[in-house]
């Protein structure tokens, strides 16, 4: 029997506050953010004891160029798989600036 599953989130946050994701191009996700490009995120510790929690609203958008390569390395530093997932093609990445 397995134990309780925790959450599970592939993103990473870059010293600028941008929070850089992949998602399939298809996704309700990548929909949704393409119709309304207004996020918010609480970040925190799961559990009852969850008392201190990170709130952050900012607009979304997928980056390209410089910007786009400065935050793949970032990401992949962080999740090598990501690579892999990347060769899909239908693989976008989305970043979320703080407002």
């Amino acid at each position: 029997m397995q134990g309780p599953v925790s959450p599970q989130a592939a993103i990473v946050v870059s010293d600028r506050f941008e929070v850089f994701f992949d998602t399939l191009n298809t996704s309700r996700k990548a929909i949704n953010l393409r119709q309304n490009p207004l996020a918010a995120f609480v970040i925190g510790p799961t559990g009852v004891s969850a008392d201190r929690t990170v709130q952050l609203e900012g607009v979304v958008d997928e980056p390209s160029g410089p910007d786009l390569d400065r935050l793949l390395e970032f990401y992949f530093a962080r999740f090598p798989d990501g690579c892999a997932r990347q060769s899909s093609g239908d693989v976008i990445y989305l970043r979320v600036r703080p407002t």
